[in-house]
């Protein structure tokens, strides 16, 4: 009886190593297989963006870049022409709001149909053969606002809209959406200009404790020797420390790849 429990107990055994040595196989083959790509999405984030004026000259010409907002947003299940989509707003709109909400009684836009974001659906759900995802149209992004205070500042009255198209995110399995770049029509009151941008995340400051543009500030990599932990930056995109935003940006144009050496 001994005996024959024991051969049983060999054989469960053996059993259990076969079936073992198949999960093992069957995990190395798919982990072996051909990874899926990564949807179409941009990081939900803060992005310093570069401006390169196109066309257009007055005030509304002058912007060299500024700080953004970045959220994307998962498509809808229900709809098949649904592949995701990306909403975008500035950062110097957003304070003016939040200036206007804290006064007394609150100086708001009075047209509730403008919103400050831009909004805009993806083309694709994943990115093409460049890796790129595009959004062709969004909706604009509009502010009307009587003066506010802002500080010890009193803000004049503004009217400001962002008018994006053709916004493209550069979107891999190791650089997911932290790059994207477009075309914006900025108008200020009855001024319009037409900008390039190309925008990176996270946002980087460059401004050393004086105050004043170090470009090293904007390198990925640590240093050891000085203790910089590094910028945090992709170490794939080039860029560059801007002396007029202080702040790291991509150095070229969309999507601002480092030169392969």
């Amino acid at each position: 009886m001994r005996r024959e429990e024991m051969r049983r107990a060999d054989q469960r055994s053996k059993r259990a190593a076969a079936g073992a040595a198949l999960l093992l196989l069957s995990m190395g083959l798919s982990c072996g297989g051909e990874q899926p790509p990564p949807f179409c999405t941009i990081s939900r984030a803060t992005y310093a963006a570069r401006y390169e004026l196109v066309s257009g000259q007055g005030a509304c010409a002058e912007l060299k870049g500024e700080v953004l907002g970045g959220q994307a947003y998962v498509p809808d299940p229900t709809k098949n022409d649904d592949f995701g989509s990306l909403a975008i707003q500035s950062d110097a709109m957003g304070k003016r709001i939040l200036a206007g909400e804290a006064m007394m009684p609150p100086v708001v836009d009075a047209n509730k149909s403008h919103k400050p974001y831009a909004y805009g659906g993806f083309k694709s759900r994943t990115p093409d053969a460049d890796n790129v995802c595009t959004v062709p149209k969004l909706s604009d992004a509009e502010l009307e606002q009587e003066a506010v205070m802002s500080g010890m500042e009193m803000l004049p009255p503004i009217h400001v809209k962002y008018h994006w198209s053709n916004v493209k995110s550069y979107v891999t399995t190791a650089q997911i959406g932290v790059l994207w770049g477009g075309e914006l029509d900025y108008t200020l009151g009855d001024c319009t200009a037409k900008y390039k941008v190309v925008a990176i995340s996270p946002m980087v400051s460059c401004a050393d404790e004086g105050g004043k543009a170090d470009p090293h500030l904007c390198v990925a990599e640590p240093d050891p020797k000085s203790g910089f932990a590094g910028s945090g930056l992709n170490p794939d995109i080039e860029v560059k420390c801007d002396p007029d935003l202080l702040l790291c940006v991509p150095a070229k144009a969309f999507p601002s790849l480092e030169s392969k050496k």
